[in-house]
This record gives structure tokens, sequence and C-alpha cells, in this order.
């Protein structure tokens, strides 16, 4: 359940330093846990992390007054704006440097985008409307092929537009 590792030197086995050690936590065992009453604020805590729901948060912030406080950290960080944005930043960047999971959702927009093209050439929409679509889409530094494939156009379409963007 909770494991606590610290770097040691290879032959004498004394420690590289006090202040760093690493705790494994394996939170799907401690629902299993016959040690928990032991130390209840570790338990409250992993609980807390192990939740999926805002049921289940609220109602470890009903039994334990350091649970609401944390609870109620949360609750204040999601409403600002700020603390939002630098979640979303963080999230980009996480995506960014897993391999496989930034291709995977840049495909699941390039999805959307192309839907929402089908749907727009069914409505008609004009060629104005398509030079805006492919300006937000080269603010998102999209290849040439990925525009003109979610827009729907040519590639002389697309150096026009480039050409009047400059």
């Amino acid at each position: 359940m909770h494991t606590i590792y610290h770097i040691a030197e290879d032959e004498e086995n004394y420690p590289l330093t006090d202040l760093l050690e690493m705790h494994f936590i394996e939170l799907p065992k401690m629902k299993n846990d016959t040690t928990a009453s032991e130390n209840q604020d570790f338990y409250l805590l992993m609980q807390f992390l192990n939740s999926t729901t805002r049921e289940e948060m609220e109602m470890l912030a009903k039994s334990d007054t350091k649970m609401k406080e944390v609870v109620n950290a949360l609750y204040e960080i999601e409403q600002s704006d700020l603390n939002w944005a630098q979640y979303i930043t963080r999230y980009k960047e996480i995506l960014d440097n897993v391999p496989g999971r930034r291709e995977a959702a840049l495909q699941k927009t390039i999805e959307k985008l192309e839907k929402a093209n089908e749907k727009a050439e069914e409505c008609g929409i004009s060629i104005g409307e398509k030079r805006g679509m492919v300006k937000v889409l080269l603010m998102q530094d999209k290849s040439d092929e990925e525009i003109e494939k979610i827009v729907g156009i040519s590639t002389e379409f697309l150096e026009e537009i480039k050409r009047t963007l400059e």
C-alpha cells in the first residue's frame, strides 16, 4: 500500500541524503487496508486522491475538518480563471511530452473539425468564412495538409489566403 524508498550508496549502503525519499502509494489497495485506523489523516488523504466524484469528496469533507479544508481549497482553485488557465497550460505541456497522446489529441481535434467542415459545406459556408477558419488554424500552427483537409480547400487557395494575411 505505502512504500518508502531512500537513495543509498551501493557498497557501504550509507544514505545520499536524508532530505530525499520516494513514496509509492497503491491507491487500489487502500480499500482493503486493515491498518488504516493507525494513521487516519493519511488514510483520508488517500481516499480523497482516490475519489472520482464530487459526492465522495463532500462525504470526506463532512467526516473531517482537515478534509473539509482540502476540498474547499480544491473548489477555490477550480473557480479561479487564472488557476484554470494554468491547469490547461500544464495539461497541454503534459500532452506535448507524452509520446502518442499529443497525436491522439490532435487527431480528435482534426476529426471534429472535419465533421464541422462537412456540416459547413452542407449549409453553404462562404469563402470568407473558410478564410476565417484558415486564419484560426494557421494561428494554431496546423500544417498546410491539415488545413487543406479540415477546411476542404486546395493548395492554391490556401497559398492565396496566406498571401492576403501577410
